[in-house]
């Protein structure tokens, strides 16, 4: 894809953000707003965008294998930069800060961002979004096992049942018999879930700016271990994804839109899981803040850059 069609694609949605922070900026909506948003697009918007992506793939025989690979590549590319992310910080001693830069460095914002940048990407093509829909159910199931014991430190923390059963995994599980029956739900049903679906895309950044607004704007660029983790989250992460894809496809077959989504997936920048997890179990909550909001900024430039490498896999 061309480098200036993918920068205006990540451009566009970036500045989705605007309305967010003004609001926030003029006290129209208060400093609790983003937590009942961030609800609606769990529980409503991604599940619901998640299952029309799949109602509107057509079933064929030859799909199945790639989603197969899909759900495998997701394992080894998500494990694998979970250790990396460890790897890049062990220099430092154990601590809160610590443990939010390997988790910056390790978890994405894939559902929130990956997936409104890949129907932007790709409009009118629902297979990219179905890969990415596997890819966030494997995020969704190591968010909630390493993911949290990245910022807790603790085992006992771990919770693989909101691994799985979270709502857009949920909406995976319900599409996936229908799609493979080749079943569909009525239109004026399915007009309903596109309707919801399509608010993924504002709403998430939305929020992204409220966050924004709640920080003093130069407090993003004060801090090199914060500029450390979303180097490595979209920089360091994406390169070794690209090695890892290239490694695949010289052994097995591995289809064009399927490495380029997972490259563009694995560029995102830090997720908002990771303020989430640190409010849930105390951890670093202003460092968490600041790598999403530094690495969301500098995603225009760094995601565009990286999509070039797509012509290789």
């Amino acid at each position: 894809m061309a480098f200036f069609t993918s920068l205006q694609s990540v451009a566009l949605l970036l500045s989705m953000v605007v309305p967010g922070y003004i609001l926030r900026k003029t006290n129209m909506l208060n400093s609790g707003a983003a937590e009942p948003m961030v609800t609606l697009l769990l529980y409503v918007c991604l599940p619901f965008m998640t299952f029309s992506s799949i109602m509107k793939k057509q079933y064929e025989s030859g799909f199945l294998g790639a989603m197969g690979i899909a759900l495998a590549l997701s394992f080894i590319l998500l494990i694998g930069m979970y250790f990396f992310s460890r790897l890049l910080f062990s220099f430092m001693k154990e601590s809160a800060q610590k443990r939010i830069l390997v988790a910056s460095g390790y978890m994405s914002n894939c559902g929130f961002m990956g997936i409104p940048l890949l129907r932007a990407l790709f409009p009118g093509d629902s297979e990219p979004i179905v890969y990415a829909a596997i890819f966030t159910a494997v995020y969704n199931l190591l968010s909630w096992t390493l993911g949290i014991y990245a910022i807790s430190g603790k085992k006992e923390y771990i919770d693989l049942k909101h691994g799985v059963a979270n709502p857009p995994t949920l909406a995976l599980l319900v599409a996936l018999p229908l799609f493979f029956l080749s079943l569909r739900p009525p239109p004026q049903v399915m007009a309903i879930v596109d309707f919801l679906g399509e608010m993924t895309s504002p709403l998430s950044m939305i929020i992204i700016g409220l966050r924004l607004a709640e920080i003093r704007f130069g407090d993003l660029f004060n801090s090199p271990l914060v500029y450390a983790a979303s180097a490595a989250r979209l920089v360091l992460v994406p390169l070794c994804s690209f090695g890892i894809l290239l490694l695949w496809k010289f052994f097995l077959p591995l289809g064009g839109q399927l490495s380029l989504t997972l490259l563009v997936i694995m560029a995102m920048p830090v997720g908002t899981n990771v303020i989430l997890m640190a409010e849930m179990f105390g951890g670093d909550k202003p460092n968490a803040v600041k790598c999403i909001l530094l690495s969301s900024l500098l995603s225009v430039i760094t995601v565009p850059l990286v999509m070039l490498l797509g012509r290789w896999v």
